[in-house]
This record gives structure tokens, C-alpha cells and sequence, in this order.
């Protein structure tokens, strides 16, 4: 998805600032957001949002607020995540226009994403309908249509979070998990129709598997998996790779076969060691321990230790590059 802001950093920084200070700025934000250092990446877009508001620049103003508010979402520290998203959105309603609505209409759903790793499901539902809401009649623009399937994708993962939540005889289970299906299959068939990159077709594979899954649809479920996988090793997405493969051994776990869970989970450790995806190594040894605990008992406890050695403040999350 195409968006001003979608890699966070400024790209526009070189607008509005003497040309050293901009040149200088936006290589320190760059180079500190590509080594995970976001607290200098703060400090930096903090001094170039000083500039821009002395040179009544509100664009670049809420562009600061944009990285600001990417490097708190990364630090985990969501509070003033959604802080300076709201204060992003604001200047977007400043500024006004169709350019500026799309923008506004990103950083909502970045809001959305936030309440989401909150586990707040019912804020981060009201926010991607609100996207739907300002994205409009789509047509057949394909932009549009891509969006709205990364929406629907968005609200099948809330429907699935909202589905373990409840239980099997809850008055609104059935419901939830028709509309996590539903909303998945519709993100696909979008993604396909419009021709969305091979990463996001991934994606919308590996949502409708887990509402498959979900559903007790099995077979369709390893059949959406199995798509997904060939993708991403015929694109060389190592990162998928890892995440699917780790998927199958939950799959495998949930339906008694610990031994293929176990080997599962020790393939894709091996490629999340070699590429330094520490949190999958991690994910990677949790699943090992409950693939083994109950059979294997001796190896389970050396997953274990593993997992509390992983769990040091000096782990970092990894994400896809």
C-alpha cells in the first residue's frame, strides 16, 4: 500500500529546511530508524518539527508527528504512539484537502494497529470501520480496493482475537467467526482481483488459514497455508517462511501431533537464528516446550531455559526489514 508516510521516516524532510539542515536531519533519522535507535530518531524529528512550525510548514509539521509517533510505536511505548498520531490527524484536518484526507486515513489505522497489540479489540474495530468510512465508494480504483482489503484483513484479525476470547456456547460465537472468515476471504479475493503484491497476498493467505483454522475447516486451512509458503519461498521471503512454518507446528500441536510440531518449530528456529529474528527464535522455543513438555519432558526444560535466556531486557524484537 502506497502511502506519504507508510515507511515512517520522513521522505520529505528536504522540503522547507536549508538544504544542510535537512540533508543532515533526515541521514540521522534515517540511519538511527534503520539501527532500531528510536530514541534518537525522537530527538531528531523532534528538532526538525521545531523548524517546520517556525516556517509555518503543517505538512512537514505532521509528517515530524508521523516518525515521532512510528518510533514510540516500536519502543512500545503506545501512549505517546497515539498521541502524536492524534496530533498528526489534527494538522491533517488543518491542512484539508483529498491528499491530506488519505493520510489522515493511514495514521488512523496505524492508531487501529496500536489498539489492537493492546488487546483493546473493540477501539481498534470502531477505528478500521472508521478507514471504511472515510475510504468511501470505491469503484474500481485500484488503490482503493487495495486498501480495503488490507481493512477487511484488519477487522478478520480482530473477529479472530474477539473469537478466543469467547466460548464455543457464547450467543455471539458462531456469528464472530462467520465474519472472521468472511472478512478474509473478501481481503483475498480484493488482493487477487487488483493485484497486490506478493507480501500482502501472503498476508491475506495466512489470515484466512487462521479463519479456516479457526473454524474447524482444516484442510482448507493447510491448503491456505500451503499457498501461502510457496509464495514466499518462490519470492525468497525468508521472514514469511519462518512465520508460516511456525504456524504449521501450531497447527500440528492443536491437533495432537507433538512430534511434528516439535520438528516444525525446530526448522523454522533454525532459519530465524541464522537471520536473527530473535522474537520467532523465541516464539520458536515456546512452541518447542509445548510440543515436548508432555512427552519429552527433559528436552522441554532445555527449550524452557532457552526461552527465560531470551527473555533478558537485552532482547530486541525483530521485525521484516
Amino acid at each position: 500500500m502506497k502511502r506519504l508516510f507508510s515507511t515512517i521516516i520522513l521522505a520529505c524532510l528536504a522540503i522547507g529546511l536549508k538544504a544542510q539542515d535537512a540533508d543532515s536531519l533526515r541521514a540521522m533519522i534515517l540511519q538511527c530508524f534503520n539501527e532500531s535507535r528510536f530514541v534518537e530518531v525522537i530527538d531528531y524529528s523532534k528538532q526538525a518539527l521545531q523548524l517546520y512550525e517556525q516556517a509555518d510548514d503543517k505538512y512537514n509539521v505532521a509528517g515530524c508527528y508521523n516518525t515521532i509517533a512510528g518510533a514510540y510505536m516500536r519502543m512500545g511505548q503506545y501512549d505517546e504512539a497515539i498521541r502524536n498520531y492524534t496530533l498528526c490527524t489534527e494538522i491533517m484536518d488543518e491542512i484539508g484537502g483529498e491528499m491530506a484526507s488519505i493520510n489522515k486515513r493511514y495514521v488512523i489505522n496505524n492508531i487501529a494497529s496500536i489498539y489492537f497489540d493492546m488487546e483493546e479489540y473493540d477501539q481498534s474495530e470502531e477505528m478500521y470501520w472508521k478507514c471504511i468510512e472515510m475510504l468511501g465508494d470505491v469503484g474500481t480504483d485500484t488503490t482503493a480496493n487495495l486498501d480495503l482489503a488490507t481493512y477487511y484483513q484488519n477487522l478478520s484479525g480482530v473477529r479472530l482475537m474477539q473469537l478466543g476470547l469467547m466460548a464455543a456456547d457464547d450467543a455471539q460465537h458462531d456469528k464472530t467467526q462467520a465474519e472472521a472468515i468472511g472478512f478474509a476471504e473478501q481481503a483475498l479475493a480484493l488482493s487477487q482481483q487488483y493485484g497486490d503484491n506478493q507480501e500482502k497476498l501472503i498476508n491475506r493467505h495466512i489470515t484466512l488459514s487462521r479463519a479456516y483454522q479457526a473454524a474447524g475447516r482444516l484442510d482448507e486451512a493447510h491448503a491456505q497455508l500451503d499457498t501461502a509458503l510457496v509464495i514466499a519461498q518462490h519470492e525468497k521471503e525468508l521472514y514469511f517462511e519462518t512465520a508460516i512454518i511456525m504456524l504449521n507446528g501450531q497447527y500440528a500441536h492443536d491437533r495432537g501431533d507433538d512430534m511434528a510440531s516439535e520438528q516444525l518449530f525446530l526448522q523454522a528456529l533454525d532459519i530465524a537464528k541464522e537471520n536473527q529474528y530473535n522474537q520467532f527464535y523465541l516464539e520458536c522455543m515456546q512452541g518447542a516446550y509445548l510440543a515436548t513438555k508432555a512427552s519429552h519432558p527433559e528436552r522441554a526444560i532445555g527449550y524452557l531455559e532457552e526461552c527465560n535466556k531470551m527473555r533478558t531486557p537485552s532482547t530486541t524484537k525483530t521485525s521484516k526489514p
